[in-house]
């Protein structure tokens, strides 16, 4: 039903560009799979922030899904502060 971002097994230096260009890449809604740990989850939101997305942890995931709904950045802003 969603494109899905799984972040398990991935090292946290490398998350924050992989959410980053999965943002640009694909159309809300989608899902990120951020397992339970808080650093992870922690990435996750500063980039999802940045790019004003709105999202909610998905339901009977136990906090260790995300769904984003929309993200508003613009591709400038993107590309000057993400990239």
């Amino acid at each position: 039903m969603f494109k899905t971002l799984d972040l398990h097994g991935k090292k946290h230096e490398d998350v924050y560009s992989e959410v980053a260009y999965f943002i640009f890449s694909e159309n809300p809604p989608f899902r990120i799979v951020t397992g339970h740990s808080n650093k992870m989850k922690s990435i996750v939101f500063s980039v999802l922030n940045k790019c004003e997305c709105h999202f909610h942890y998905e339901l009977n995931k136990h906090g260790g899904s995300i769904i984003v709904d929309v993200c508003e950045f613009d591709e400038k802003t993107f590309i000057r502060e993400l990239i």
